[in-house]
């Protein structure tokens, strides 16, 4: 016996829960899309100001003698801290070679009612301790005009009543080096372990630290002045450089700035400033910087105002823009 046709209300129903189930589906297709895309992460926040900032103020530090010693790949640490974004650092026009690191500790600005125009200044150590920054200086440069004495040992601001421990002087390691490279050497031993104890002690936000260098720029330069040092002391020092860094917080900012040998126009004149850690952009820097823009610079970094009749302002490429955009610069008069 032959099958009935099936009738035609039958196809319909077919085709009908057939569209209704492809309709279900694409439905479901759509909201799976709208939970992947609700279910994806933020974007993420930028970050706020470093946890560390450390500027490490190096004698001697120029180009023709530490880039050997970068390119050798015998110094990890001091390649890394050079390998985000370096330039040469300059005195400001005008400047004179015996006012480098007082160029580089003042903080100029123009006082209440005084016009346009930059006068007078803070040490930056006393513009970044006004605004409540705890801060430690450890061997830190300053030539005289009234920033007080030539080097300061240990300082932390504000003053705190506990005393550092002790440290036992360094004792020269490197008989392979010159006697006088090999003293510098050990003093900067010492200085690295004065910094970590005042870290450690102190817990200061923005650490100034001091090194000897292999040579004093002080006196009239000599021709083996632009000789790079023997590999021997770059890796002893880099192995110095590497305890410190060991010793600070990962998101630890570190501006590194080096006065240079010589006359202004000779070739070891311009120093090196390497910048390195959150906030800073890479790349390289075509112009060079003065070495007045240090204190500004590191003041931004920090978050904190600048001087209005700022002379010197550091241009706003050395900070990544997303962190530039969220920390932009903002102004005070000086007291």
């Amino acid at each position: 016996m032959e099958s009935a046709p099936p009738r035609p209300e039958s196809n319909r129903t077919v085709r009908l829960l057939a569209a209704v189930l492809d309709v279900m589906a694409l439905a479901t297709l759509a909201l799976a899309l709208v939970v992947a895309l609700v279910r994806q992460p933020p974007p993420r926040p930028v970050k706020a100001v470093p946890e560390r900032v450390l500027v490490v103020a190096a004698e001697g530090f120029c180009w023709p003698i530490l880039t050997p010693a970068l390119l050798s790949g015998r110094t990890p640490a001091l390649a890394g801290l050079a390998a985000k974004r370096r330039a040469r650092i300059v005195l400001p026009p005008g400047g004179r070679p015996g006012t480098f690191w007082t160029a580089a500790a003042l903080v100029r600005g123009a006082p209440p009612g005084s016009g346009a125009g930059s006068t007078g200044g803070l040490p930056l150590w006393e513009a970044l301790a006004r605004k409540g920054e705890r801060l430690a200086l450890v061997n830190w440069p300053v030539s005289s005009e009234g920033l007080g004495r030539e080097r300061h040992e240990t300082r932390l601001l504000p003053r705190s009543d506990q005393e550092l421990p002790a440290v036992v002087p360094e004792r020269p390691v490197a008989r392979d080096l010159p006697p006088l490279m090999a003293l510098r050497l050990s003093k900067d031993r010492r200085v690295v372990s004065l910094a970590l104890r005042a870290h450690s002690v102190h817990v200061p936000g923005v650490l100034l630290v001091g090194f000897h260098g292999p040579f004093s720029p002080d006196g009239p330069p000599r021709a083996d002045h632009l000789v790079s040092p023997p590999a021997r002391y770059w890796e002893l020092l880099d192995a110095e450089v590497a305890r410190l860094l060991g010793g600070l917080p990962p998101r630890t900012a570190v501006v590194l700035v080096g006065r240079g040998l010589g006359p202004p126009g000779g070739p070891g004149a311009d120093g090196l400033l390497a910048l390195s850690g959150p906030g800073f952009s890479a790349g390289p820097v075509t112009d060079p910087l003065g070495v007045d823009e240090l204190g500004p610079l590191v003041l931004r970094l920090v978050g904190r105002p600048l001087p209005l009749g700022l002379a010197a302002l550091p241009p706003g490429s050395l900070f990544e823009p997303p962190w530039a955009r969220s920390h932009p610069v903002r102004w005070e008069s000086l007291p």
